[in-house]
């Protein structure tokens, strides 16, 4: 009886376990559920009211629609260090699945390069780039009362300007207006936001300031500028802008062949001037994904006349030709990178 009754269970049983083992294997081959996300945030370097928390906000309006799931985007606040905290933070510790994004500074690219103690735990071209805004104007701006001539401000004398911190991109064009043009720019880097520079121009605090974007004096004080309120002294560009061709490029006043190198090196970043970034190590399709939507995000009418209405300049720079621009920055010859460092250097 014994003997029979496991001669009928055994085939049972060894067929059991191979209905299981195929099951498993099923399983294991089913094809991965799609990339969704219910909550993503865009993490900025700079203090809410800024041209930055604009742009993150204006994009956590409208590009929810274009992402699987339709996930809520927030905005954050990592401030500090002139924008290392936040993009170290993202680069090293934010998890890598597309839920923490981030807009840093525009010069964060070179930062590692030009200065030798500098605060970056990052390798730019190991982001995973999403896209640019806009490209990005900055300008030298100088309040109304003296100086009031760009010769007024290169004579040597001492003016105090302001920045979003000691390694914020203002700060950076500053080191290079005083040691490649002669100025003695004053910098005081404890402003949270490049509005909040604007608003010190304005009660007296400051006579000028590279804080300030075109783009963020179009949408904060457009008024400014036709009033003649203030006056836009050097574009912190390689070429001179369309939309203000009457002011000269930094580029134009430098007249030592490799320190326009230099320029070409720092100011490249203008190009991508409100980069949107993912951590290093996010899958390829998450990625493709990220960027499928701003592009669509960039096209879709209801946002551009969003932006419109806002006073935001759109001038979209797809992930792949940001990945093509940083090849450039980071081909730069050693003795341009030489020179750059040495203008940081203290």
């Amino acid at each position: 009886m014994t003997v029979n009754y496991f001669n009928k269970i055994i085939p049972w049983f060894i067929g059991a376990l191979s209905l299981a083992a195929i099951a498993t294997t099923a399983y294991a081959q089913a094809p991965s559920s799609p990339v969704e996300w219910k909550k993503i945030t865009i993490n900025l370097t700079t203090s809410p009211g800024g041209s930055f928390d604009l742009y993150a906000r204006f994009l956590s309006r409208h590009m929810p629609k274009h992402l699987p799931g339709e996930p809520t985007i927030i905005v954050a606040h990592r401030v500090g260090s002139g924008g290392m905290t936040m993009t170290n933070w993202l680069y090293n510790v934010a998890p890598k699945d597309g839920s923490e994004l981030g807009m840093p500074q525009r010069t964060f690219p070179v930062e590692p390069i030009l200065r030798k103690e500098s605060q970056a735990r990052y390798e730019a071209n190991k982001f995973n780039w999403i896209g640019s805004l806009n490209s990005d104007v900055g300008v030298l701006v100088f309040w109304q009362t003296p100086p009031t001539s760009l010769e007024d401000v290169l004579g040597g004398k001492p003016f105090p300007v302001g920045a979003t911190g000691a390694t914020s991109d203002s700060a950076t064009f500053y080191r290079v207006i005083n040691r490649l043009l002669g100025a003695n720019l004053q910098v005081i880097p404890a402003y949270p936001s490049a509005t909040a520079t604007v608003q010190a121009l304005e009660s007296g605090e400051l006579r000028g300031t590279a804080a300030v974007s075109l783009a963020t004096l179009q949408y904060a004080k457009s008024d400014w500028i036709t009033a003649g309120q203030v006056k836009l002294l050097m574009q912190m560009t390689v070429a001179r802008s369309k939309l203000i061709p009457d002011v000269p490029s930094i580029k134009e006043l430098v007249k030592d062949d490799l320190d326009r190198e230099v320029i070409d090196l720092i100011l490249s970043c203008q190009d991508l001037g409100r980069p949107l970034i993912a951590p290093p190590g996010m899958s390829a399709e998450r990625t493709k994904i990220l960027r499928g939507a701003l592009t669509k995000t960039m096209n879709d009418a209801e946002a551009i006349a969003d932006a419109k209405k806002m006073s935001l300049l759109l001038d979209y720079i797809p992930g792949e030709v940001a990945d093509e621009m940083l090849v450039k920055i980071f081909s730069s010859r050693k003795e341009v990178i030489a020179r750059a460092q040495s203008v940081f250097g203290d």
